[in-house]
């Protein structure tokens, strides 16, 4: 018979019982594509958004210092993307116009020029609206 000390190893610290058999716990978990980690991370961003869309935004990082990054994903082609900047009183403060490709899209939204607040990023997509807040914090 052989013996295993785990007293200190990633199974003891894993809430696993110390046994020959314990594998860790990521064997377990189902393969992922990139795709879906942003589709997920974006439907969890996206929790208060106004309309469904065909597309998912994800805007990072939140909160913002200097530049906003924005991804989102294409399924079709469409004419085009217009992402405006919008403050608290509904006020348009910066509007990005954007010719999609098929597949993932970014673009980068200026925030040193607006001073600290909660801002909303709202996005037109093939007439559907989905918005995001979003925070300056310097």
């Amino acid at each position: 018979q052989f013996s295993l000390n785990v007293q200190s190893s990633f199974y003891s610290r894993s809430g696993q019982a110390s046994s020959m058999l314990a594998k860790p716990l990521e064997q377990f978990l189902q393969p992922t594509t990139l795709k879906k980690v942003l589709v997920e991370n974006a439907t969890a961003v996206n929790a208060t958004t106004q309309e469904a869309s065909d597309y998912k935004l994800l805007a990072y990082p939140n909160p913002v210092k200097d530049t906003l990054r924005l991804k989102y994903f294409v399924e079709q082609t469409t004419s085009e993307v217009s992402i405006e900047l919008v403050d608290g009183k509904g006020a348009v403060l910066n509007t990005i116009k954007q010719k999609p490709v098929l597949g993932y899209n970014s673009s980068q939204v200026p925030m040193n020029n607006v001073i600290n607040g909660a801002y909303f990023i709202r996005t037109y997509f093939d007439n559907k609206v989905q918005t995001v807040k979003v925070v300056k914090f310097d």
